[in-house]
Order: C-alpha cells, then structure tokens, then sequence
C-alpha cells in the first residue's frame, strides 16, 4: 500500500505551449521529409523499369526525320535554271551578253514515267496548270522539281551549233501551219539572213511536262530585266525563236506535238510576262538527239535564241 506521506521523486517535464508547437512543426517536417524520400525511391524504381524494356527504349531513341530543306538554284553569272522531276524536279539558263552563244548540255537526272516501258514515250500535258490547284499540290510540284532540277546549264559560243540549229529552224519553219505564208517568209528571212544568231537562254524540261516549274520562270524574269541583257534585244527588228525539243522516245509526231507546245509556253511567257515587243516565234524542233545520243533528258529542252537582221 503506498505511503501517502511519501513524495513522487519523479520529475515532471512541464512544456510550455510555444515549445509543443515548436516540437509538432519538426515531427510534421520529418514526417514530410520521410515521404518524399519514399516517393523518389518509387520513382527511380519506375524509371529503371522503363529503361529495362526494349520497347520503350527503341521509341525514345528512334530519331525523328526531319526534312531536309530543298536546296536553291543559285544564279550563276550568266545562265538561268531547270528541272526533272526532279527535282529539281528544271532550271532555266541564260546567256552573258555576247555578240553570239550557244549552251552547254544541260546536265538532268534521268525520270522514269510509266509511259517508258512497253513504247516509251513523252507524256503529253497541259501547257498551262491549273489555276485551282491546291497548296499542297504546288508545294509537292515544287519539291519534285527541285529534287530532279538540273545544273543550270551554260551557254557558251559554238559556232557549229549556231549554223546547225539555224538550219534546223529554217526547215522546221514551212511547219508552222499556225503563220500565214507572210510571217513564214518574214521569218525565215530573219533567220535566214541574220548577222547575229545568238542564244540567250536554255530551258531543260522533265519528261512529259510543258511547262517550266515556276522558279525557272522567275529566273528567267530577272535575267531578261537586266540592262545588260535588254541590250541584246533593244532594237525592236530583233526576232526570238523559242525552238521546243523533245527526247526520241515514243512516236515521231507525239514528240512534235510536245515540243511545240513548250515552245509555244516558252513563247508566251516572254511575251505577257517579259513584256518584250520584239517578235516571238515558237518553233518544235521535234524529238532529237542534238543534245546527245542515249541521253532522253538532255534533249528535253527549249532554247531561246535571237535573230538579229
């Protein structure tokens, strides 16, 4: 039975109210502190989970493709561009101001079309594109015609190829049933009797089209707005003839036609683009092998020339 006389010799430790305040807020922390430690450790556990899998893995590292910018046709001193498919799509060539010159053959990637297997042949198409078409059939055409686009070929002096493509235009010039026998006569005059025949311009073309791509245009534009350029044909006497060639591949009268109608485009261009008030006269040369033997794309081209009286 305890002794009510004797005195509890136990301390009692009396805290105040700051003091258990200040001990709760510690305990808080540490129990805090504990759960964040518990919660990065499930963490790293997760992510070496994750890194395990050969899954996840080869999705992390498969690199994206990015595309790769289409590179651009820089103008050269003298020549202007053109393009196959391709892509560079086909740039458009033009010539230093000289009394006379002749081009290059114009370097292209070959293009294969579906009409080049059982009778291979050039598929004819509009001259003119469709107004309506969509954004992103123009972007696709832009991008075929600068992943076939060729070097911009060089025109430069060849005497043999001057006399030889004046002979070719005056035979093909009786052709032009769209000419009056008065502007055929004119015409074969001028270029009969020319002092000057010069070339001004090579235009390659891909297989099947009539039309340039549009920064062949544009190159083409800026060329014939220079002084040095405009001197060539400032006399208004002087004639152009677009003269349109075409590969030999499919039927003889197949290629005339295209030829012709890339003249023709050429032609128009010049005229309602260009602004220029000379005479222009669009001649198909046909299919040829001028250009090269074995070689389609080299031959698929409109040269510019100019007749001076």
């Amino acid at each position: 039975m305890p002794d009510p006389n004797r005195k509890d010799t136990e301390p009692k430790i009396a805290l105040s109210p700051p003091a258990l305040f200040a001990l709760a807020a510690v305990i808080f922390f540490l129990a805090g502190g504990i759960f964040a430690y518990v919660q990065l450790i499930g963490r790293g556990l997760q992510k070496a989970s994750a890194s395990s899998s050969p899954y996840l893995t080869q999705e992390q590292t498969t690199p994206v493709s990015t595309p790769s910018p289409t590179p651009l046709g820089t103008p050269a001193a003298t020549p202007i561009p053109t393009a196959t498919p391709a892509a560079t799509p086909t740039p458009v060539p033009i010539a230093t101001p000289t009394p006379v010159a002749t081009p290059e053959m114009p370097a292209a990637t070959p293009e294969a079309t579906a009409t080049e297997t059982a009778t291979p042949a050039e598929t004819p198409v509009q001259p003119i594109e469709s107004p309506n078409a969509s954004p992103s059939a123009s972007s696709n055409a832009e991008a075929q015609a600068s992943a076939t686009a060729q070097a911009f070929p060089t025109v430069q002096y060849n005497a043999a190829e001057e006399a030889e493509v004046r002979k070719e235009v005056l035979a093909r010039i009786d052709l032009l049933k769209e000419l009056s026998q008065k502007e055929r006569d004119y015409l074969y005059a001028q270029v009969d009797r020319a002092r000057g025949f010069t070339k001004l311009a090579i235009i390659p073309f891909p297989s099947g089209k009539t039309r340039p791509e549009q920064f062949q245009i544009d190159h083409l534009l800026s060329y014939l707005q220079k002084p040095e350029y405009q001197k060539l044909y400032e006399d208004p006497t002087v004639v152009f003839v677009v003269a349109g060639y075409a590969d030999k591949q499919g039927n003889e009268e197949q290629n005339l036609e295209i030829s012709k109608q890339r003249a023709q485009v050429v032609a128009k261009i010049l005229e309602t683009q260009a602004k220029i008030a000379n005479t222009i006269r669009a001649v198909g040369m046909g299919g040829s092998e001028f250009f090269g033997h074995g070689t389609p794309d080299k031959n698929r081209v409109v040269e510019i020339w100019l007749a001076a009286p």
